[in-house]
């Protein structure tokens, strides 16, 4: 049954009398635990973040600066929009900041992992005021499944897309707390709603829309049921509104003004995916097998996972009737934690679709991180209805029973499934295996480099040469950043916003760091070497130059069937160089990452025996570009930066 209303207000206190149950302290540890793993495993791996998640590392070593972060990150999204844009606010990075002073990379994990585990927390301590011990167990069985679903890798992922599902569970539980009466989930509603909303777009209706649900009903219940405390609510609310945004507020009034222009712009630019696209991708993501079980990210958005329009609003139509159905049933039978739980599920359905119908497609169309919060939004959902349907009257006694003696072992069973080492999307596993390449390797001479006594400690960075997709830029950043080294760069660009303004510096002004992936034939003249990291062997190298031909061939022979109409039409990809490989005697030199992707849209069809041949070239020619790193010191120049610019920030 429900437990019942708040008796204290102030967040973290107790709303309900009553030590927690040995089934509810073994729920609770059972969910901790993939978390501590996570933290050892990457501290005796000597783990390090890769790709963009190295920005959060390098902008949280801002935090305790002059250079102090106001805003978020750099919208990638600002391409959707008439301007170039921040992420809403800096809470994220205000997080990670003790951690990365500490321990930069290390740090940014640790960090990470322990902001999720404190969501996970917060959903047990949700539950706990919602429904009994067993229930309880059953919540985190759940949300142990999700756990395992995402992976022990992405637990320390700071990359936004990753870090923020456990963050949107959290507030859809918070938000079902706040429905039922629940006084201290109203400023950790707000907290964890602050952070998804502040930290990347692609979560900012959704979080909308379910923190104002969760407040709405925690109005009206009180306005129904008036109870002492109500005003301690209100003032530890609004200090937790004013602490996660006063910084934003700063920048609004006294700084670059990034609110202002998202509030202004937002219905200006690209729209949004729509209704019915939303629809299928909220279904076909986790409500529809496999649901949101693990193994069922990597294939998200591929034509062969999807689900047509009509199975999409089928299945909506089915979880609709479901929770409306429990909603129903727990009203006329005075189960409140039945009726709660089928609306709380609504509401989340519908704060899922207005999220997946309004966020804008990218670029490159509809890309699978946009919407890894689905998968929070699907366990939500079906953890609700089984807690609810298991609090109606029509459930035996028994059942209950056999809860309670199954359930130590299912949690126990589930913590190791959770806490075992898995990818749910290959490029985690990419990313590890490149950080053992490259990344250590290349921290190491930075380090080694910046530390001399001679060198410049102000100089302007361009990461123009680092080509599109490479983990290592940020790496740099770091590594200055470490070494006490203040980094500028020119009027008008990009990372200006990543950044902040207050490390423009006129161009010419300070030596330059040059990044540059790929192997150069000649240094440029005055250039300083100061790291050079080359993965990348002469056996591989002959052994991609094997593969490249065979691959060609196999094109020129009609071995490898394309849909080359369909391939243009939907993906693009390097259609020119695939037309020079079938009508000359050209190898087939970039031309794996473009066959990759069309291979997953099913326009390729391999022969028979050359999957994993296939594989290899892919991995080989990715790691051509960008297992060779080379980072040089060059003279100051007026010379413009070749790409990242056409921003408006100046000095």
């Amino acid at each position: 049954m429900l437990r019942g209303a708040s008796r204290t207000c102030a967040p973290g206190a107790r709303d309900l009398p009553g030590r927690a149950t040995r089934l509810e302290h073994l729920a609770l540890i059972a969910a901790v635990v993939p978390f501590v793993v996570a933290m050892v495993r990457a501290r005796v791996q000597h783990w390090m973040p890769m790709g963009d998640a190295t920005y959060f590392t390098a902008r949280s070593l801002d935090v305790f600066t002059s250079h102090r972060p106001l805003v978020g990150a750099w919208s990638s999204g600002s391409d959707a929009l008439d301007e170039l844009v921040n992420n809403l606010g800096p809470l994220q990075l205000d997080l990670l900041a003790p951690f990365t002073r500490v321990s930069p990379y290390l740090g940014t994990g640790v960090a990470t992992a322990l902001v999720n585990a404190g969501c996970v927390v917060l959903v047990w301590w949700s539950a706990r005021r919602l429904v009994g011990p067993r229930r309880v167990a059953v919540v985190m069985a759940g949300t142990l499944v999700l756990m395992s679903t995402l992976g022990l890798s992405w637990l320390l992922d700071a990359r936004q897309q990753f870090a923020m599902v456990l963050p949107l569970y959290a507030l859809l539980w918070l938000a079902t707390a706040m429905a039922a009466g629940v006084g201290g989930a109203v400023p950790w509603g707000l907290v964890a709603a602050s952070l998804v909303v502040q930290t990347h777009f692609t979560y900012a209706y959704q979080g909308i829309v379910i923190a104002a649900l969760g407040l709405g009903a925690f109005v009206l219940d009180v306005r129904r049921r008036p109870r002492p405390g109500i005003g301690r609510v209100v003032a530890w609310s609004v200090v937790a509104l004013v602490v996660c945004w006063i910084q934003p507020v700063i920048d609004q009034f006294w700084g670059d003004g990034n609110l202002g222009r998202v509030l202004t712009s937002a219905d200006s630019g690209r729209p949004g995916a729509g209704l019915g696209t939303g629809v299928q991708l909220l279904a076909g993501g986790a409500l529809a097998p496999p649901f949101w079980f693990p193994g069922s990210i990597g294939d998200f958005l591929l034509p062969y996972d999807g689900i047509s329009a009509a199975a999409a609003w089928a299945t909506m139509v089915v979880w609709v009737g479901l929770l409306g159905a429990l909603a129903v049933a727990g009203f006329r039978t005075g189960r409140r934690a039945a009726a709660l739980a089928g609306a709380a599920g609504l509401g989340a359905l519908v704060a899922g679709s207005v999220g997946a119908a309004r966020i804008p497609p990218s670029v490159f169309g509809l890309v699978p991180q946009n919407y890894y919060w689905i998968w929070a939004v699907g366990a939500f959902v079906s953890i609700v209805l089984a807690v609810g349907l298991a609090s109606l009257p029509s459930i035996p006694a028994p059942a209950d029973r056999v809860i309670a003696v199954l359930a130590p072992t299912a949690l126990v069973g589930l913590c190791v499934l959770a806490a075992w080492p898995r990818y749910p999307v290959a490029t985690v596993a990419r990313d590890e295996a490149a950080a053992d390449r490259v990344g250590r390797p290349l921290r190491a001479e930075l380090a080694r480099a910046f530390s001399s006594p001679t060198f410049p400690r102000t100089v302007e960075v361009d990461l123009s040469g680092g080509l599109f997709g490479n983990a290592y830029p940020f790496v740099v950043l770091t590594e200055l950043q470490r070494a006490g080294i203040e980094f500028r760069y020119p009027p008008g660009n990009t990372n200006l916003y990543r950044f902040g303004s207050s490390r423009c510096a006129p161009a010419g002004t300070y030596p330059r760091v040059r990044l540059v992936a790929g192997d150069l034939l000649e240094l440029p003249a005055d250039s300083v070497v100061l790291a050079e990291v080359a993965a990348f062997g002469d056996e591989e190298r002959a052994e991609l130059r094997e593969l490249q031909a065979h691959f060609a061939d196999q094109l020129r022979a009609g071995s490898i069937e394309i849909d080359t109409e369909r391939a243009e039409a939907t993906t693009g990809g390097a259609i020119d160089v695939l037309q020079l490989v079938l009508t000359s005697d050209r190898s087939a030199r970039g031309l794996a990452e473009s066959m990759k992707e069309w291979r997953a849209w099913g326009f390729v069809e391999l022969p028979a025996g050359d999957a994993d041949a296939f594989e290899r070239w892919v991995d080989l020619e990715y790691r051509s570009m960008m297992d060779y790193q080379l980072v040089l010191l060059e003279p100051p120049s007026a010379e413009p930066q070749t790409v990242e610019s056409g921003g408006a920030l100046t000095c």
